[in-house]
């Protein structure tokens, strides 16, 4: 039965703050001298600059409070909730609106125009003292009555599938699942729950129905009781799908992998225009059996997807990482680059994994760049070992004077690494990588350091390696293209950027190298070098070669900047690893063991503390 929306809305304003102590015959007298707005998930309640003509206060759903200080800028200042007021100093001043606010949920709002205001005022005379008193103590902070501090963390997640086909049955089920085994326990929501709580058809109410205020108002409350939502879509283009789209924080749309994605049809772009383009939408692609992931940066096309994610229904793991990305505690590791001592990052992958600390998101730069993907992947630490060794070889002695090149842009053609990263990683694009990864390059033409999350694997690896002088630049699109460590050789404040949760930063760049004759000495011929190698054991202080100056001063960025770095990780490794060479590719597995040495303790230490 649907029940009377007098009544409602009465009971929904003795709840305001604003209207605290209020007897319900004057709620009744206020709520028929005022309008009552529905104002649908996404839409604008009003934009900066308008006139201040009324008080808004939302009765249910929530609000996005956004500053414009100039053409093109959004700063997100608050979120107003069931109970908030705003405009109260247009009220008094008339002046115009100086934020834009939006609605993140369907809202039902209460407009009391300025002029109705205050004609309510002179003939409720009872009620003046205590509203003026209230608005008072908003004006004593102008912006603690719009806004709280922004609430980060989703709350509710609408799950739809695409293509016209419905969820897997087990899909939402092992979600709550797995809400529950990681401490946040989720309340499901689909059409059948709402008609069997609220009346037969409730789901079917479009938005501007009256009725709708109850629907509205009940599904607040629920988010209130909840610490998470889960609204169940499935394949019908109603009502209930829309408010769907329309009440989430994130949107997860659920497709089956090896369907085509040029399968997708014009629902795609239905379902995206019924939601906000400020809440996050992201891709769940299910995968049958053992099926490695292919093809997947095809459903990027013609989408504005925010994140791809790949599950199998039989692997609860996935749908743990998926849990956990969405929700902003996912843990991500980003890697330095450094050479061979990159292999110390193996190490660290293994002591995380011996203490059960999931790696949801991956990152890095040059060695880096190539473990993260290894990590991406899914090999084990021991595969890492061995398929780096085996990679490697050809970079050993001897065999890496058949990549030598007359050096006019650099020492190496590049063949070699390219030719054992294709052998690597095979013709795998990014977008089809277990995890999240991004790797970073070095834009030598526009001074810019640049993230690579699309494209081929190895090329894009390729690139964040390529120390300038020693290996061939990567070109593309007109611009040159280096190792990223030029700019950025611990890309922490890219991994916070995109992980809300904890950030694992692993540096492996000693902060002393090398040595030097204490005698001034400005000039240095390549005949004196070389005699100084011969003379290392009697005299201690071979000078570097070419190959270790240009490693070591892509690495510095890292070591000069470890404080800023620190500042965006929660935990910061520095295995110690001078005494490697950053050449010497066969010390994989030693390097791999000085990693796990130095941070199992370490890690075990900050996962008690967490």
């Amino acid at each position: 039965m649907r029940p009377d929306r007098d009544v409602i809305r009465t009971r929904a304003l003795a709840q305001v703050p604003l209207f605290k102590g209020l007897e319900l015959e004057v709620l009744s007298v206020l709520d028929k001298e005022c309008e009552h707005v529905s104002l649908a998930g996404g839409a604008d309640l009003f934009r900066q600059g308008d006139a201040g003509d009324a008080l808004y206060v939302v009765l249910s759903g929530r609000l996005e409070v956004v500053s414009e200080p100039a053409a093109g800028e959004r700063v997100v200042v608050g979120e107003l909730t069931r109970g908030a007021c705003v405009g109260e100093m247009s009220l008094l001043t008339g002046a115009r609106r100086s934020a834009s606010v939006r609605a993140i949920r369907d809202c039902e709002l209460l407009r009391i125009e300025n002029s109705r205001f205050a004609g309510f005022l002179g003939t409720h005379p009872q009620v003046g003292a205590a509203l003026a008193r209230t608005l008072a103590e908003r004006l004593a902070d102008t912006t603690a009555a719009v806004s709280e501090a922004r609430r980060e963390r989703v709350a509710t997640i609408a799950v739809v599938p695409l293509l016209g086909e419905e969820l897997p049955p087990t899909f939402v089920p092992t979600l709550m699942e797995c809400f529950a085994r990681l401490g946040h326990p989720a309340q499901r929501l689909n059409r059948h729950i709402l008609d069997e709580r609220l009346w037969k058809g409730a789901s079917d109410i479009a938005m501007g129905d009256p009725a709708g205020e109850a629907v509205v108002q009940w599904l607040a409350e629920q988010e209130e009781a909840a610490e998470y939502l889960i609204y169940e879509g499935d394949s019908r283009d109603d009502a209930w799908v829309e408010r769907c789209l329309r009440q989430a924080d994130h949107i997860l749309f659920v497709a089956r992998a090896r369907v085509e994605p040029g399968r997708v049809d014009d629902r795609w772009a239905r379902l995206g225009a019924a939601s906000s383009d400020s809440v996050g939408k992201e891709l769940v692609l299910l995968h049958d059996g053992a099926d490695v992931p292919r093809g997947s940066a095809g459903w990027r096309t013609g989408t504005a997807l925010s994140g791809l994610h790949h599950v199998r229904p039989a692997r609860r793991q996935d749908y743990e990482r998926l849990v956990r990305l969405v929700t902003g505690r996912a843990i991500g590791l980003v890697l330095s680059g450094g050479g061979a001592r990159g292999f110390s990052h193996i190490g660290v992958v293994r002591a995380m994994q011996e203490l059960g600390v999931p790696i949801d998101r991956v990152g890095g730069t040059s060695m880096g760049s190539i473990v993260a993907a290894q990590i991406a992947m899914e090999w084990t630490p021991e595969e890492m070992v061995e398929r780096n060794l085996a990679g490697f070889r050809g970079m050993i002695g001897l065999r890496a004077l058949s990549d030598a090149t007359l050096p006019f842009v650099s020492l190496l053609s590049s063949r070699a690494t390219v030719k054992m990263l294709r052998n690597m990683f095979d013709e795998r694009d990014i977008s089809d990588l277990w995890l999240p990864y991004f790797c970073v390059s070095a834009n030598l033409s526009r001074a810019q350091a640049v993230v690579h999350d699309t494209g081929p694997l190895w090329f894009w690896v390729k690139t964040s390696c390529a120390v300038p002088g020693i290996q061939a630049p990567t070109f593309h699109g007109g611009d040159v293209y280096v190792d990223g460590g030029l700019l950025n050789n611990l890309p922490a404040d890219v991994m916070r950027e995109r992980n809300a949760g904890p950030v694992v930063a692993v540096d492996v760049n000693p902060p002393l190298e090398f040595a030097a004759p204490p005698e001034p000495q400005a000039t240095l011929s390549g005949h004196s070098a070389l005699f100084s190698r011969f003379r290392k054991a009697e005299a201690g202080l071979a000078l570097p070669s070419i190959f270790s100056l240009l490693s070591r001063s892509v690495g510095l960025n890292s070591i000069h900047n470890r404080k800023r770095i620190s500042e965006y990780a929660s935990l910061s490794l520095y295995p110690p690893l001078q005494e490697i060479e950053p050449f010497n590719w066969g010390a994989a597995r030693d390097a791999a063991e000085r990693g796990y040495r130095h941070a199992l303790p370490l890690v075990a230490a900050w996962q008690a503390a967490q």
